[in-house]
């Protein structure tokens, strides 16, 4: 079931809304913590993939995430110590910058926190998670619009490793494939050709924990192109 959602950042609230503004619009409706545990819980999935992080990488959600503590991937340790915890004023002044690695493991967080759920219900069988390395990203006119910059650039970079570090780390299943942004029109987006080949290599990294007989049905045909 797909429940993907334009300007979605992995763990922050987006105070303009968004790249396209709806009216009526939440500051957390595009926060990918806040709405996890409810999107996961309505459909009691057996594969969850998660591909967020590109949209912490715009100028302003980097301020705000820079004014959050990293989250805590012993989040239940976390949720224990929660109340009655209070900053103090040094740790207020404190900036925590948006790395690859901060962005990874906010990934991670979600896929533990789906473990954590999963095994807290009557669900069947196993959970599968795949954790999927967002491409790298293109300046144009149109993503600087969006919110990105030369930092965004050069921080996308680094997100294929970085998410390949907590895959092994927690036993995610990984899917990245280096796909060129030079023909997407703003370079965030995949083309219709590159999301083809995005989706072969998310069925290549699934692959291994599926039964032998679906691992290639005949739907899957690995995109062919042109020279």
């Amino acid at each position: 079931v797909e429940s993907s959602m334009i300007s979605r950042t992995t763990a922050y609230n987006d105070i303009e809304g968004g790249d396209f503004k709806s009216m009526g619009a939440c500051d957390q409706d595009l926060n990918g913590k806040f709405h996890f545990g409810t999107v996961f819980s309505s459909h009691s999935p057996n594969w969850v993939i998660i591909m967020l992080g590109t949209h912490d990488l715009k100028v302003r959600i980097r301020n705000i995430a820079s004014q959050q503590k990293p989250l805590s991937l012993n989040f239940m340790k976390e949720e224990e110590n929660s109340e009655g915890e209070s900053s103090s004023e040094s740790e207020e002044d404190k900036s925590y910058p948006v790395t690859a690695d901060r962005i990874a493991e906010n990934c991670a967080y979600l896929g533990l926190k789906a473990r954590q759920m999963f095994e807290g219900h009557c669900h069947e069988g196993r959970l599968n998670i795949v954790l999927v390395a967002p491409p790298r990203i293109r300046l144009t006119e149109i993503s600087r619009k969006f919110g990105f910059d030369e930092e965004s650039v050069a921080i996308s970079k680094e997100l294929p490793k970085a998410f390949e570090k907590v895959c092994r780390k927690y036993n995610f299943l990984f899917a990245y494939r280096k796909l060129s942004m030079s023909s997407s029109v703003d370079g965030i987006h995949l083309t219709a050709k590159g999301s083809r080949k995005l989706a072969d290599t998310i069925w290549e990294a699934m692959s291994p924990a599926l039964p032998r007989a679906t691992r290639k049905p005949e739907r899957f045909k690995p995109v062919q192109l042109s020279k």
